[in-house]
């Protein structure tokens, strides 16, 4: 070979090879940029035509609820419904007790602390009642005072008592273990109230009420009514006052305290006054037709109304009458004076 021809044909090779890098080079750009245009277009044909790129979606016109609702915790006792708590979205928490009975109700619900009186009740008895339906109210255990007065049947009390119904009455029932302050407001259809196995001073005023059994110890018994024609009232170490019109059976008893009992008039029926250690204070006008009978130990007896038939021994017994003696009044006491006026 020439050597002219071959540094020619070396030239020429060299020449072939840039070519074909410059060609290699080419093709690769050109795929490249093939394939990321073939990768534009498939994303923008899922973007456009997928349903979900096209639609917007309305937010809820009501929020997600996250109620909760725990067990319930009852209030009451003797069958008292119970109560419930919930929270809302923005964290707000209520909570609402009830306390319901049959015949009345009472709720309450807590924003806040309170304090003060309690009205408590219950049911657990057959049949309902209303205020305008209860005719006798009986109360049981309640201890500390008792004041009975007239109005919608209401039982206010800062110790627990249940109320219970049996046909028209109510039954109040406390506990001998809580002393409280407890007033109960009856309707105009209570003509009978018993108040018995109470260690409480008892307090009634009413008008209505034609029947009245106060039992307490170691408390005293207050009763004023115009209504009322049977009245007993027992105590031990307290006293009685009795406010009557015209009634036609009243029995007092008492130990270690006074007896005041005034009577507007009287025209037949009985009276009977009996304490210990307390002084008799009787009290009626001239024109009431009554026979009396009085007695004391150690103390004296002493009168201002017009009596006939009169006996009096030593001034500690005393018999008489006034107007016929319709109305028998037996009064006795011990240790202390009996005042007839």
């Amino acid at each position: 070979m020439k050597k002219g021809t071959s540094t020619l044909n070396i030239k020429s090779l060299g020449v072939r090879r840039r070519k074909i890098r410059s060609i290699g080079a080419s093709s690769t750009i050109v795929l490249v940029t093939a394939i990321i245009v073939i990768g534009v277009v498939a994303v923008t044909g899922l973007y456009l035509f997928s349903p979900a790129s096209h639609s917007i979606q309305q937010p809820s016109s009501t929020p997600p609820s996250t109620t909760t609702s725990p067990p319930s915790t009852s209030t009451s006792s003797n069958g008292g419904s119970s109560g419930s708590t919930s929270t809302n979205q923005g964290g707000q928490q209520s909570t609402s007790t009830g306390t319901s009975t049959q015949g009345t109700q009472s709720s309450s619900s807590t924003g806040g602390s309170s304090s003060g009186s309690t009205t408590s009740s219950s049911s657990g008895s057959s049949g309902s009642s209303t205020s305008s339906t209860i005719t006798a109210v009986e109360v049981l255990d309640v201890c500390g005072s008792i004041s009975i007065v007239s109005g919608q049947f209401q039982v206010n009390s800062n110790v627990q008592l249940s109320t219970s119904y049996s046909g028209s009455e109510a039954v109040i029932q406390g506990s001998a273990s809580e002393v409280g302050n407890t007033t109960i407001t009856v309707p105009p259809t209570v003509t009978q109230i018993v108040i018995e196995k109470s260690n409480a001073n008892i307090y009634i005023s009413n008008n209505y009420v034609t029947s009245i059994t106060a039992i307490t110890s170691n408390g005293n018994i207050e009763i004023i009514s115009n209504s009322a024609t049977s009245v007993e009232a027992e105590t031990s170490n307290g006293g009685v006052i009795l406010q009557l019109n015209s009634p036609t059976s009243v029995s007092v008893t008492a130990s270690n305290g006074a007896i005041q009992a005034q009577f507007s008039t009287l025209d037949g029926g009985s009276i009977s006054l009996i304490t210990s250690n307390g002084n008799i204070y009787f009290t009626t006008p001239t024109s009431s037709s009554i026979e009396v009978s009085a007695m004391t130990s150690n103390g004296a007896i002493s009168y201002t109304l017009p009596l006939t038939n009169v006996q009096n021994i030593n001034d500690q017994i005393l018999t008489g009458s006034m107007n016929g003696g319709a109305t028998q009044v037996s009064l006795e006491t011990s240790n202390a004076d009996i005042q007839i006026n």
